[in-house]
C-alpha cells in the first residue's frame, strides 16, 4: 500500500532509458503538485510543464492540457 510521500518521491527519482530525469527541475521550488502532474503524464500529449500549470506565467501563451 502507497502512502503519505512514497509515489511522490517514486516520481520525482524517477528516470528515462538514457538516465536523464524525467521530473522537471524545481530551482529551489519544492516539489509542487503541478511538478508532480507533468512528471506522470510527461508524454505523446504533455511536453512542457506550461501544458499543466500557468503559475507565474501568461496564461494567453498556450492551451492548457485538459485532463
Amino acid at each position: 500500500e502507497l502512502e503519505g510521500y512514497g509515489p511522490f518521491l517514486s516520481a520525482v527519482a524517477a528516470r528515462d532509458e538514457a538516465g536523464e530525469a524525467l521530473f522537471p527541475q524545481t530551482f529551489g521550488g519544492g516539489i509542487g503538485i503541478e511538478r508532480a502532474l507533468f512528471a506522470l503524464l510527461q508524454g505523446p500529449k504533455v511536453k512542457r510543464i506550461d501544458e499543466v500549470t500557468y503559475f507565474g506565467k501568461n496564461p494567453d501563451q498556450a492551451g492548457p492540457f485538459l485532463f
